[in-house]
């Protein structure tokens, strides 16, 4: 049988690295949700019948835009990724703070020129300049 005074840091470890890991990607979750850029693409897009789905961080349909959905879909993600480097505990953590700071730092192309487009600085633009863009970004 082990040393329990061994066990007892382990689990505190544990414990520690799941609460850590749980509130840090909840708060990502919620600054990313309340991003000024976010809410004005979001504006922008709904004006040509578009959401922009930060699951598949492109723009899609509105009729296939379900934000109820999308959210389920994200924390479930999140919930999944918590439970896995909490298992693993602090290397858990340490991992779990290098992908958050991977989807943040390193977007994909296509992300980065949406929002470095004036989709997510403009709020007002034309229907007709914001279909512009989306053109010209796709290509």
């Amino acid at each position: 049988m082990e040393n329990p005074a061994f066990i007892i840091p382990e689990f505190l470890a544990f414990f520690v690295g799941m609460l850590v890991t749980f509130l840090s990607w909840m708060l990502y979750f919620a600054l990313s949700k309340k991003s000024s850029h976010l809410l004005i693409l979001q504006n922008n897009l709904q004006k040509i019948g578009y959401a922009w789905s930060t699951n598949n961080g492109e723009a899609i349909p509105f009729e296939k835009f379900n934000p109820e959905k999308e959210k389920i879909k994200t924390l479930y993600s999140y919930g999944i990724l918590v439970a896995i480097m909490s298992v693993l505990s602090w290397l858990g953590l340490i991992f779990s703070v290098v992908l958050m700071l991977s989807i943040r730092l390193l977007p994909t192309r296509y992300e980065k020129r949406v929002f470095a487009s004036e989709l997510a600085s403009n709020p007002v633009l034309e229907p007709d300049r914001i279909s512009g863009i989306l053109r010209e970004i796709s290509n």
